[in-house]
Order: C-alpha cells, then sequence, then structure tokens
C-alpha cells in the first residue's frame, strides 16, 4: 500500500509515562540498593529475606516502566493517503479512506495531565494514542480526512451586481436626517 509523501511526523513524548517514570525509578533504585544489603547480610549471616524483597522491587519497578516507555517509544507518520502507527510492540497502516472521525482529548487530574486521541476507523475499530507531540495538529489532520472533500456548489453566481433602483424603498438623495 503506497501512503504517498509523508506530511508530518508525531513522536511520543517523555512526559507521557507522568508519575510512573518515577515509581518505576524509586523501585528499581531500592532494589538493587537492597540487592546489595541482601548479598552481604547473605555472606554474613546467611539470611535470604532481603534477597527475595530485592527482586521484587525490581520487578516492581521494571512493571512500573513498561507503560511509559512504550508511550514514549512510538510514532506517527502521517502521509498524503494514509497514516503509520508505530510502537514497540507492532505497526498498525490505516488508509485515509478508513478514517471516520477523531477526537483529542486534554485528560487533567491532580497528579498530571496527558493528552489522548481518538481515531474511530469504518472497520469499526478505535484507535486510542496517547502521549504525542502535537496532538492537536495530528487530530486535525486526521479530522479533515474524515470531512471529505467539500461539496462544489450547486449553480454559479454571476457575481458581485448593483442592487437596483427599487421606487419607494430607496433612491439617491432620499434620506433625510431626523428632525430636520
Amino acid at each position: 500500500m503506497e501512503l504517498g509523501q509523508r506530511v508530518s511526523m508525531h513522536r511520543g513524548t517523555i512526559g507521557a509515562g507522568g508519575w510512573l517514570w518515577y515509581l518505576g525509578a524509586v523501585c528499581g533504585i531500592g532494589g538493587i540498593i537492597t540487592l546489595v544489603r541482601g548479598v552481604a547480610a547473605l555472606v554474613g549471616k546467611g539470611d535470604v529475606s532481603l534477597i527475595l524483597n530485592a527482586l521484587l522491587l525490581v520487578v516492581i519497578g521494571i512493571a512500573l516502566l513498561i507503560v511509559p516507555v512504550l508511550r514514549w517509544q512510538q510514532s506517527v507518520e502521517v502521509f498524503e493517503r494514509g497514516l503509520v502507527w508505530t510502537r514497540l510492540h507492532g505497526l498498525t497502516r490505516v488508509p485515509r479512506e478508513q478514517v471516520k472521525s477523531a477526537t483529542w482529548t486534554k485528560h487533567i487530574s491532580r497528579n498530571g495531565s496527558y493528552d489522548e486521541i481518538e481515531v474511530d476507523l469504518t472497520t469499526g475499530k478505535t484507535l486510542s494514542m496517547v502521549g504525542l507531540a502535537a496532538p492537536e495538529q495530528l487530530c486535525n489532520f486526521l479530522r479533515s480526512w474524515s470531512q471529505g472533500a467539500a461539496a462544489a456548489p450547486a449553480q454559479q453566481s454571476p457575481g458581485w451586481q448593483p442592487p437596483q433602483n427599487q421606487p419607494g424603498q430607496w433612491s439617491p438623495g432620499g434620506w433625510t436626517p431626523p428632525r430636520s
């Protein structure tokens, strides 16, 4: 499927991960520090409980970092006749004709904000793209595709013509100011 020339590129933003970056980093670093202390405890006393806690913290840290990395490492390329959404776990090609509608939502909460673009397709699927740069521009591209070409006017008008002199309604010099 040939999509034509590239019109625009929208990459994932690092800020799309929000608080999950911090939580994942704290758990990961805490797990590594606890692992070092656990190895020292294992050598000194033969205690294994700190090592198990450290491994649990590292696993939780990695799990928390999955979502931000997925959002950061995505991109949407807009072409003349479609788009390509590339993520770490796959590639989605959407021809221009399949775009039914697009909505841009800015979610705002106490914990932060993020942008989401939902693309409804004629196949019944809905694509939800979160954390892209310049989401309003991408949404406007997709909306223009879904509206299609503007309908041509039914008949051509001859252009501007001066109003016809209609007796009783208007005549040059016929107006006089009030109370004169």
